[in-house]
């Protein structure tokens, strides 16, 4: 909704300025499958329907990228040799003792970063566990040994700031909640995103109020067909018709 919102706003100051109107956008992740060209591709369009002008993917820029352990990749052999000695003392921890240590360059290369068509990207992120489990089929150690192993290397990066990286724990969020404009002893409710259910009737998308949980329906308001529509994510007619409105409804409910 707040997209929609923002092209038609772009479009009425493009007409209303009378001057050519440079739009810059800006945008953390907007895709990340396919080749470099690929993914520019999928940002010019996304910025040519926004900005309501072409964006061709030339004029996209994406980030670069540097290495942050400049060392050569380690071999195999010298990679096992420094999982087996361990880690130095703490108090020989330091910064450059981290970027020389053979499984700092093994952990930015396979966390962090990834080489493609010779332009390195950011890679998919995985749990230590996984990882644990790919450096123990490289080196032929014990699985726990080399989770063990990463969790400390770890801890020493993010102590002397070697690697830009963020360890998260990931909860996910519950699914979208559908359900049919009935009393509440009538209503469907799904997870399912379809449009209609049973006897035809429409399913609306629900959103709920932060401070007391009460559920709206997220509809679109057609005056000039006086009707009541589901909002769905792709629909993009309203852009430019003023007949039709956004917003929430909710039932006449009693205390509310």
């Amino acid at each position: 909704m707040y997209i929609r919102t923002l092209c038609v706003a772009i479009r009425k100051l493009r007409q209303r300025c009378g001057q050519k109107l440079l739009c810059i956008g800006t945008s953390a992740t907007m895709s990340s499958e396919g080749s470099r060209q690929q993914r520019r591709q999928v940002v010019a369009d996304v910025a040519s329907k926004l900005f309501g002008v072409e964006i061709q993917p030339s004029n996209v820029i994406d980030e670069t990228l540097e290495r942050s352990i400049k060392s050569a990749a380690p071999t195999t052999e010298k990679l096992r040799e420094s999982i087996i000695q361990g880690l130095p003392p703490k108090s020989e921890q330091t910064l450059d003792a981290f970027k020389q240590h053979s499984l700092s360059h093994w952990v930015e290369m396979n966390f962090g970063l990834e080489d493609k068509q010779g332009h390195l990207v950011r890679r998919t992120p995985i749990t230590l566990e996984t990882g644990a489990n790919q450096l123990a089929n490289e080196t032929q150690l014990n699985e726990e040994t080399c989770l063990n192993i990463l969790k400390q290397i770890f801890l020493w990066g993010s102590k002397t700031k070697g690697l830009a990286f963020r360890l998260h724990q990931f909860i996910s969020q519950g699914g979208s909640v559908y359900a049919t404009i009935e009393n509440r002893d009538k209503r469907l409710l799904t997870l399912e995103g379809q449009y209609t259910t049973t006897e035809n009737r429409l399913l609306y998308p629900l959103v709920f109020c932060r401070e007391c949980g009460q559920d709206y329906y997220v509809v679109r308001y057609d005056s000039e067909k006086d009707i009541v529509l589901p909002q769905l994510p792709t629909a993009l007619d309203s852009l430019d018709n003023e007949d039709i409105k956004e917003g929430y409804l909710t039932l006449d409910e009693p205390g509310l």
